[in-house]
């Protein structure tokens, strides 16, 4: 059985320009220990399908209309706010985008580390909380761990930060971290290290990663599965290789060749022409038609079915009909 599934999962934002389909029919599954990832252009759903999971969206504005989050077996969906809060943090953990405002200015890394350690597993000595958020420093390879707990976010560089953000999401030993863009703030070199960092905490603990990336390269060297998201929906998904070896959809082939190759030059990189749909006025029929240079007449008269072509990869067009 997968740890994490989402079933047909609709999340709307109700705002003053209209109903925004932020998340439209979206439908996965991650198992223990595997790495699935999650691509797709700014403004198509991805970060809100990650809040969705952890049940955070933006109050009253924010609203899970349908679908299921089935969790370890259990439907997140139907959890009251209580429950939730035994689950984020413990068993669900998550590294923000910009570790700079998720972490508190006001308090050191002692205080901000320490904190989910005494909720979640009930320790209350200061010396045994020290002990334990020191070892976790370590663990995310931060030099002389001990005087880094006394200092303020601002006092950190940017890639100490974000180790620290990644500390605090193992500091309980979750079964599933959700990183949203981890790397994005970070130099290449920083970069290189924080990922190694990241595959060497998931084989010691056997954690599942949903990982959320613009860098596809990235996403080739660390993920099992991948799933393309498009305008709220997922519209291919499968291993690793068929997505990037066997590319079906034209939006992810589209995605997969603007990679900029090593081994020759060209003298214009591709292009996707046009710009994702405002979701709160998506057209009818395919999302992506107008943008796609295969679009049939039927691509803009209803929206594709999932199609598998084998087993695990599956596409939404019209043309594996």
């Amino acid at each position: 059985m997968a740890l994490l599934e989402i079933e047909d999962l609709h999340t709307y934002l109700y705002t003053r320009w209209g109903t925004v389909k932020a998340v439209d029919g979206t439908s996965f599954s991650l198992e223990r220990g595997k790495t699935l990832g999650l691509v797709g252009e700014s403004g198509c759903g991805k970060s809100m399908t990650l809040l969705s999971i952890l049940r955070l969206l933006p109050w009253p504005a924010g609203r899970i209309v349908s679908g299921r989050i089935l969790f370890d077996g259990e439907d997140l969906v139907q959890k009251s706010e209580g429950e939730l809060e035994k689950i984020r943090g413990k068993r669900i953990g998550m590294i923000p985008q910009d570790p700079y405002t998720s972490l508190n200015p006001v308090f050191n890394i002692e205080k901000q580390m320490t904190e989910p350690i005494q909720i979640h597993l009930g320790l209350k000595k200061r010396q045994v909380l020290k002990e334990r958020v020191t070892e976790i420093l370590r663990k995310v390879r931060i030099g002389d761990p001990e005087k880094r707990l006394e200092c303020y976010p601002h006092q950190l560089s940017g890639g100490m930060r974000q180790r620290v953000v990644g500390g605090i999401s193992i500091s309980c030993n979750p079964d599933l971290i959700i990183a949203d863009e981890p790397t994005t703030a970070l130099d290449v070199s920083v970069q290189a290290q924080y990922i190694n960092l990241i595959r060497d905490i998931q084989s010691t603990y056997n954690v599942a990663l949903l990982y959320v990336s613009h860098d596809l390269s990235l996403i080739f060297r660390i993920c099992d599965q991948v799933a393309v998201m498009y305008a709220g929906k997922i519209v291919e998904k499968g291993s690793v290789h068929e997505i990037f070896k066997e590319t079906l959809h034209p939006y992810s082939r589209a995605l997969v060749t603007s990679i900029p190759p090593v081994d020759c030059d060209i003298e214009r990189l591709p292009s996707i022409p046009g710009q994702p749909p405002k979701l709160f006025a998506l057209p009818q029929g395919c999302y992506f038609a107008p943008r796609c240079p295969h679009a049939m007449d039927k691509c803009r008269q209803a929206y594709p079915e999932e199609f598998f072509v084998s087993e695990g990869h599956s596409v939404s067009c019209w043309r594996y009909a």
